[in-house]
């Protein structure tokens, strides 16, 4: 996290020749940030299968059912609960003008049950029908025959009935609670005290807190069995830190990965070959709704970066106030050139750094193996380690 404070101008001032020089190389040799936009996300140079969590953007795994027939009605609640906004309206709009016409048209049969309209005037029988339906009445048309009055009995009971059922259907729908959860683009992998860890980052687009947020992953993998069967799998996958009393900014979220990981000595092509997904979910208690969120995201293979580290998104301004630069959310850094240098009397141990600088912790000995690369073709190997890992 980059701190401001007004000392910090002052220490400057004393910095030897050496570190003037040492600062000067390093502005000269900035570390190459990568935006991940919608524009720039990896696009996979091969045809996976649909994604089982799909992106806002992506594509949606649709089942086709064979040997079953469902009536169109069934589970009619649900199918519009889950209906796009635009798509229920023009539905309620298409059944209110289906309702009139028809009661227009029956209307019409009889060129003496409306009083005051127009003979064989179909628009003045529409506009009788809509007025009855919603229990409007002007007093210009009125039923006038048995007929009519039957007629104007049927709409008004349907029209109460209609209206009733929109009321609760648009209430439900607006009123159901969601999560504003922004998740990375990408993921990404790069060693952290040693061993190398799994990183994505989420951010409450809301500002408020999420009460006992919790994180499950899982990785959908396809298997074949000893005897030849196909199978998709679900395999759970342990984070370092799974749950927190509150969200209110950002979370990174890691994995680690050793020998007990599920991606311990996987290659990009056999994640790819067995159509692996890593889907990540969240559920916690919203503050403001008082009611339970969930959300959840995935990454195919292609969408993991390897030897990268996210931008810092966190700045503390000089009132204390935070700010989070959702412009660089997505944004990316090759690992081996962050520097990592800890401010005087904010944080003196890498235990002590937020979460979002990632800091990546180098041999403290020189006569110390440096730390491996993550290979591209390889995208999970175990490190090998000259010293114990904390």
């Amino acid at each position: 996290m980059k701190i401001h404070h007004p000392h910090l101008k002052a220490r400057a001032r004393y910095q030897t020749p050496e570190d003037k020089a040492a600062a000067a190389s390093a502005a000269t040799t900035r570390p190459t940030v990568v935006k991940m936009t919608n524009k720039t996300k990896p696009k996979p140079d091969y045809t996976p299968l649909p994604r089982l969590v799909p992106r806002e953007s992506g594509q949606a795994l649709s089942a086709i059912p064979v040997g079953r027939h469902d009536s169109p009605l069934q589970d009619m609640y649900v199918r519009l609960i889950d209906a796009p906004w635009r798509r229920l309206i023009i539905l309620i709009a298409i059944a209110y003008c289906s309702l009139n016409t028809i009661f227009a048209l029956l209307y019409s049969q009889d060129p003496h049950a409306i009083l005051n309209a127009r003979p064989d005037s179909f628009v003045d029988a529409f506009f009788f029908s809509v007025q009855t339906f919603a229990t409007i009445g002007y007093g210009q048309m009125a039923p006038h025959t048995i007929y009519a009055n039957i007629l104007v009995a049927i709409e008004a009971f349907m029209g109460m009935a209609f209206y009733a059922m929109i009321t609760g259907l648009v209430f439900a729908k607006f009123s159901r609670p969601t999560a504003r959860v922004l998740f990375s683009n990408v993921a990404v992998v790069a060693p952290y005290k040693g061993c190398p860890h799994l990183m994505l980052r989420l951010a409450n687009q809301r500002l408020n807190r999420i009460i006992n947020a919790s994180l499950q992953a899982v990785l959908l993998i396809e298997e074949i069995s000893e005897d030849g069967q196909r199978m998709r799998r679900f395999i759970d996958i342990p984070l370092v830190r799974s749950q927190v009393p509150f969200m209110l900014l950002t979370w990174t979220v890691m994995h680690k990965i050793d020998e007990h990981s599920p991606f311990h000595k996987k290659r990009v092509d056999e994640l790819r070959n067995r159509s692996a997904e890593l889907i990540i979910s969240l559920t916690g208690l919203d503050e403001s709704l008082a009611q339970t969120i969930h959300t959840r995201f995935s990454y195919l293979a292609d969408e993991v970066k390897f030897n990268h580290v996210f931008e810092d998104v966190l700045t503390r301004r000089e009132d204390g106030k935070v700010e989070i630069h959702y412009d660089k959310f997505h944004d990316i850094r090759p690992y081996h050139d962050a520097k990592f240098d800890a401010i005087p009397g904010v944080a003196s141990s890498p235990d002590q750094i937020p979460a979002e600088q990632l800091p990546i912790e180098q041999p403290a000995d020189k006569n110390a193996k440096p730390l491996p690369r993550v290979e591209e073709d390889i995208a999970f190997i175990a490190f090998d380690r000259t010293h114990p890992h904390d």
